[in-house]
């Protein structure tokens, strides 16, 4: 959590530098922006098989199929996942909805026990789709950093993508978790209503907490 936390903070910062457009980033067969409701349609129809994040049990697409069933309480999560095989190996996807409006704002495939072969081949077809990754200094580029975020390995093993100025891809290769490989897929605008919407939400809990405790009174 705080990795990812860490990396949209960057990606706002770097939101700073370049303007929003209307356009939505793509993976598979998901775009940002589009609605939960949407989202479990094109599930259905590409024969996706998620399941909630909450579960943990991720299901692996080919071989498992979407049961509309287990989607009944969809509407109760925001965090969703199933396995695929992305770049010739099976890869964990997760998808995450905005918290009141439940619009996919960002999409993270991580793959474990990823070799440097592997590594190297995904920068390579980042690199084909969208040019070279952006240049970024911890030193001279300081973008605003929470202080209650730890981070466990420094920014320079990050990479950067801008695929049109609105979307950021970034891309995670570390050796201290069995060679953990991580590309998130990061929608600007949806990561800032994303932000808006979960102080909202932190509010509405607040204020019905506080009306609760005095109606005991």
């Amino acid at each position: 959590m705080e990795r990812k936390a860490f990396i949209w903070i960057v990606c706002l910062g770097l939101f700073a530098v370049f303007p929003v457009q209307s356009n939505a980033f793509e993976f598979d067969v998901w775009n940002s922006g589009i609605s939960l409701t949407e989202a479990m349609k094109i599930a259905e129809f590409n024969d996706v098989p998620l399941t909630t994040a909450e579960l943990m049990k991720p299901c692996q697409r080919g071989k498992e199929h979407y049961q509309p069933d287990g989607m009944k309480d969809a509407q109760k999560s925001r965090n969703f996942c199933y396995k695929d095989t992305v770049v010739g190996k099976t890869a964990l996807v997760t998808l995450h909805f905005t918290p009141m409006s439940k619009k996919l704002c960002n999409v993270c495939i991580y793959w474990a026990n990823a070799d440097k072969a592997q590594q190297k081949e995904v920068l390579l077809m980042l690199s084909e789709k969208y040019g070279e990754p952006l240049k970024y200094s911890p030193v001279k580029d300081q973008f605003p950093v929470s202080p209650d975020i730890r981070l466990e390995n420094p920014l320079s093993e990050m990479q950067f993508f801008a695929s049109d100025k609105q979307n950021i891809i970034s891309v995670q290769c570390t050796e201290k978790r069995k060679n953990e490989l991580i590309v998130i897929y990061n929608d600007i605008s949806m990561a800032k209503q994303e932000q808006t919407e979960a102080k909202a939400f932190e509010q509405y809990i607040k204020t019905r907490y506080q009306q609760q405790h005095e109606n005991k009174m």
